[in-house]
């Protein structure tokens, strides 16, 4: 046990280290999707600490709807107002902290299906198949664009994780995650932007994909020695190399604590909290730049407008031991540059065994 004690400190440390010296990046669809895929690679734990290994119940299916909602500007901490953001010519002059495009909201989905096996050793095989939506509302002052919507849609990056119970403890256990993630999500989606008639390519935050064979780490460690069980999680998406347009999105590390409620069958509510990194974009596509001196027309197609760090808190419960229901909204933000902000995230998971 105390060897156990020492290894934890370790990790926490280590982790500490890393997310403290990283510079973060704003969400893409690919980044959201992902970070369903690290939620759905440690659902089981809190609910129970491990599946059994009865034939009935090798495979388990799980489908997760998750909704993240933007708004409003930010940098650094500090809030800023849309019309700081949004170039007026006549009022203020051009600099490359305001644009004459301005996204004002954007939603995004994804629907993941994971499906598991579980070996007979304990440890488990995870497929994960994200579908993911994204629509942009935008303003700006080129004519003709006064305000327009832009959408997204199609499959995201397919993952394969390998999850090992490393230990067990009196109450609970501890699982290693490693897998890897195949670039599948496109990064060529076009839309109808104010650069130029007809459809050209469409920026960083609206394409479904990361365009790099990734790989997504994580340990799990959770104990239920009452009524009440809780845990650590942290999790990791780790790049390699850049894509076919010349960028790579950031590395994105998560670790979060949790405790729940198994004091009724129905429902188990728990609460968590969650510190995350996401390290900035490396690179540049060129083609959603436009030629001057002030290249980028929008906020989010300047690759210095990524990199960000935050604390979360979320809420949810568990009900019948199927269907989990969580909301979860930012504590804090640092944004690097000059980016639209989180408001409010939301999933729903239903899981059974098939």
């Amino acid at each position: 046990m105390q060897n156990f004690h020492r290894m934890k400190g370790r990790c926490l440390m280590a982790t500490s280290l890393l997310l403290g010296s990283a510079q973060l990046s704003a969400m893409t669809p690919a980044e959201m999707a992902e970070l369903s895929l690290q939620d759905l690679m440690s659902l089981k734990a809190g609910s129970e600490t491990h599946m059994s290994a009865g034939d009935d119940d090798r495979w388990q299916v799980r489908i997760q709807y998750s909704q993240l909602r933007f708004d409003g500007y930010q940098s650094g901490d500090s809030k800023l107002d849309d019309e700081r953001v949004l170039f007026r010519p006549g009022t203020e002059a051009r600099t490359d902290k305001n644009y004459p495009v301005l996204p004002t909201t954007i939603v995004q989905e994804a629907v993941t299906l994971a499906v598991s096996y579980q070996l007979d050793n304990g440890d488990y095989i995870d497929v994960a198949i994200p579908r993911i939506k994204q629509s942009t509302h935008h303003e700006s002052i080129v004519p003709g664009y006064g305000r327009f919507i832009i959408d997204s849609d199609g499959l995201g990056d397919i993952s394969i994780s390998y999850n090992h119970l490393w230990r067990r403890t009196g109450t609970g256990d501890i699982r290693l995650i490693a897998g890897i993630s195949a670039p599948t999500g496109s990064i060529d989606k076009e839309g109808d932007t104010p650069r130029a008639a007809g459809d050209q390519q469409l920026p960083y935050t609206m394409q479904l994909g990361s365009g790099t064979w990734d790989l997504p780490i994580g340990i799990n460690w959770s104990a239920r020695p009452s009524e009440w069980s809780y845990g650590l999680r942290a999790h990791a998406i780790l790049r390699t190399g850049k894509n076919d347009r010349d960028y790579r999105l950031g590395h994105r590390v998560q670790v979060s604590g949790f405790m729940r409620s198994h004091h009724h069958d129905w429902i188990s509510p728990y609460a968590k909290v969650s510190l995350h990194y996401a390290g900035g974009i490396s690179g540049q596509d060129d083609e959603i730049t436009v030629p001057g001196a002030f290249p980028y027309p929008a906020s989010i197609t300047d690759p210095d407008n990524f990199g960000s760090k935050g604390l979360n808190i979320a809420v949810g419960a568990e009900f019948g031991g199927r269907t989990t229901i969580e909301l979860g909204i930012p504590l804090y933000e640092y944004r690097n540059g000059i980016q639209i902000c989180k408001s409010l995230q939301f999933s729903a998971t239903w899981k059974a065994p098939i």
